[in-house]
């Protein structure tokens, strides 16, 4: 099993993931406001792994969460954060760093996007290593995956063909 906690947008690329956890790993997954989890009495699944996401690893809530986590009996511990010297890195077991990069809007897209991305790659190393994943899918996804730099790249190029469009409403 899988519990993600997280807030915010995080918490957002977590329900994400939870139908890729479930439809590729072929792994139960629940996803939890880290406000929500540490205040209620949590029933753990043996063998659960025990996710936050977070873009600063500072958000109180969520380290709160992975305190409790671990006095819990999780399987182990696995912080998908932004920040390498982090609160939530340096406490949990294991890290996937992001490296999304300066946030520079108010609205969190990088941080979004490469949460994806690591949330991603954990479902296909999950899946491999359980041998849920269909025939071709774990390659067809990686070389999507190589290729969304570029894609990225193409739509933020046709950013004054969407000015001229969004201006006609």
């Amino acid at each position: 099993n899988v519990q993600i906690v997280a807030c915010g947008t995080s918490f957002h690329a977590g329900m994400v993931a939870r139908y890729w956890l479930e439809e590729l790993a072929g792994i139960p997954c629940q996803v939890e406001v880290a406000s929500e989890f540490r205040y209620r009495k949590v029933v753990v699944q043996p063998d659960t792994l025990f996710v936050t996401i977070s873009q600063s690893g500072e958000t109180a809530d969520t380290l709160a969460a992975l305190r409790n986590a671990k006095e819990l009996g999780f399987l182990a511990s696995l912080a998908i954060c932004h920040v390498g010297i982090s609160s939530l890195v340096r406490e949990s077991d294991l890290t996937l760093l992001t490296q999304a990069g300066r946030e520079i809007g108010v609205a969190s897209t990088k941080a979004f996007t490469t949460q994806l991305v690591g949330l991603l790659l954990l479902t296909l190393s999950l899946g491999q290593v359980r041998g849920t994943l269909a025939n071709g899918v774990e390659a067809t996804l990686v070389e999507e995956l190589r290729r969304l730099p570029t894609r990225l790249g193409e739509a933020l190029a046709m950013d004054s063909t969407v000015e001229k469009i969004a201006e006609l409403f």
